[in-house]
């Protein structure tokens, strides 16, 4: 699927917040409204895409309701999400979460 055919519950005008790369791929970090309610799946807004913007990933949520991810980083090498109250790290190759861990 091509990254302008996502579609995203509760994206603000397709706006991309942040843009990191890493072993040749984007990681992207999609805007959403966060004055609204998430459905109880939450919103999967950590994707991966190529250079053709085809999209390799979405990254699983960690197991908790109404979440989304609100930051994302590389340190070391591993994409580290930050979804409601978990820190989460990411495989680079399939957007699976590797370990989570609770923080509040």
């Amino acid at each position: 699927m091509k990254f302008k055919d996502y579609k995203l519950t509760q994206w603000v005008n397709k706006n991309v917040t942040k843009q990191l790369e890493i072993s040749g791929i984007s990681i992207l970090l999609l805007e959403v409204d966060w004055t609204l309610i998430p459905p109880e799946s939450g919103r999967r807004n950590l994707i991966a895409i190529d250079k053709n913007e085809d999209i390799l990933w979405i990254a699983d949520l960690p197991k908790a309701p109404f979440v989304s991810y609100h930051n994302v980083e590389i340190i070391d090498e591993k994409i580290q999400g930050t979804a409601g109250s978990f820190v989460c790290e990411i495989d680079k190759s399939t957007g699976k979460i590797l370990k989570d861990i609770f923080i509040k």
